[in-house]
């Protein structure tokens, strides 16, 4: 199964699996560092925002979200980026010395608690090598999580706008697992299947076409394993 082309000889990837057993790869295509996922039905390639290259550690969090650790595209010291819902942050050099030089030694991994940590070998004076271990709150991490809180509810809103035929709608899921996002009509019959898939927790927004409905009451229903909530809304030709 081909994910992606136009690889180089200074490529690196790291394979992990989220609960649902789908495959979650990070990965360098000469000079940016990309990661691609697989929702069950789709891949997915999404490009992080920064370089790197010689060597890439990936981790998935509890919430089934990646967590990378990488060198930079010079061999010198590794930096640390993550991805919630929506958005990938980049957070920097883990190493606050500009001279090391880490080359391809770097292990990571993730606590109970989503913390990071990384062990890695720099290189020294005297051509010696030291081992060096980090953990917890990297640069940038701290603000991002204060900026961007988990949601604690299930919240479905529907925004009808009949001048240009399209229903607005917002939703958020409280963890990562299949979806249904779908449309009924006042007698239950389902009309039109908007969302079907595996997601991760987070906002979400989507536009849907309805210019071919007749006027009415309807439903905009999602579900979530045992979770269901549904917005009603009046169509009026």
């Amino acid at each position: 199964m081909e994910i992606d082309e136009g690889w180089s000889e200074h490529g690196s990837l790291w394979l992990g699996l989220n609960d649902l057993d789908y495959p979650v790869i990070g990965y360098c295509k000469w000079p940016a560092l990309y990661c691609a996922y697989y929702d069950g039905s789709f891949w997915h390639n999404e490009f992080t925002g920064d370089a790197g290259s010689w060597e890439i550690r990936l981790c998935l969090d509890s919430f089934g979200l990646p967590h990378i650790v990488y060198v930079d595209q010079m061999g010198q010291r590794p930096e640390y980026c993550y991805r919630d819902s929506l958005t990938w942050y980049l957070c920097g050099y883990i190493e606050p010395d500009p001279d090391a030089m880490t080359y391809r030694s770097v292990s990571f991994c993730l606590d109970g608690n989503d913390n990071p940590y990384v062990a890695y070998m720099t290189s020294g004076p005297g051509n010696c090598y030291r081992l060096k271990y980090a953990k917890g709150t990297f640069t940038g991490i701290a603000e991002n999580k204060k900026s961007n809180p988990k949601p604690k509810e299930y919240r479905l809103r529907v925004y009808p706008d009949i001048i240009s035929c399209y229903l607005n709608i917002e939703y958020t899921l409280l963890m990562k697992g299949k979806i249904e996002l779908a449309l009924y009509d006042i007698a239950g019959i389902r009309v039109k299947m908007i969302e079907q898939g595996f997601y991760l927790p987070g906002d979400y927004q989507k536009m849907v076409e309805i210019g071919n409905l007749a006027g009415g009451v309807y439903f905009i229903v999602l579900k979530q394993n045992d979770k269901q909530v549904s917005e009603k809304f009046l169509l009026i030709r």
